[in-house]
């Protein structure tokens, strides 16, 4: 009979950690068929996404005028989570604000990693995986925020190549 080496049980322990990593990510997705328990069971992470535009938009001037996180159906039909509005929403702060939620992304690493450090089965790991998928899918840029980014990215770029042409014309660049 021989030993387990610790390499087998290491696999074996993340490959647990796997499995109901996984299973938790499938549960959510089949919840979007039941609006209401879908809704509760993103709000954690609808509010993360949310408040990273409120606090990027307060930082860097765009003046929120409305935080929301109370789920409304678009004309199209789809489920909106939550939204926050801006009154100075400018060409230079629409893409890091639109951005701001994949700062959740490295959270949502950490606490999957906590989690590897438990039982897979146990409340504990199963509590931080869940938090771990919340701030997962709150990390995700949405439609509007990737029209953002493009949009101001294209503006920056074009402010930015302006400004190389103007010093370069002004003979301070020299490339």
């Amino acid at each position: 009979m021989s030993s387990i080496t610790f390499w087998q049980l290491f696999a074996g322990v993340i490959a647990g950690h796997i499995v109901v990593f996984a299973l938790i990510g499938i549960l959510l997705a089949l919840l979007r068929k039941i609006t209401w328990i879908y809704v509760v069971a993103r709000l954690p992470g609808t509010a993360l996404h949310e408040a990273s535009h409120y606090l990027f938009g307060l930082l860097l001037g765009a003046r929120p005028t409305l935080f929301s996180i109370r789920p409304e159906r678009t004309a199209a039909g789809k489920l909106s989570l939550g939204r926050v509005a801006f009154a100075r929403l400018t060409w230079w702060n629409k893409a890091p604000i639109g951005l701001a939620p994949l700062l959740l992304l490295p959270v949502a690493l950490y606490l999957a990693s906590l989690a590897c450090g438990l039982v897979p089965t146990s409340w504990q790991a199963v509590l931080l995986m869940y938090a771990s998928w919340a701030f997962l899918l709150s990390s995700i840029p949405s439609i509007t925020d990737l029209v953002h980014v493009v949009v101001g990215t294209i503006i920056t770029a074009i402010v930015a190549g302006a400004v190389v042409i103007c010093l370069d014309l002004l003979g301070v660049l020299h490339i």
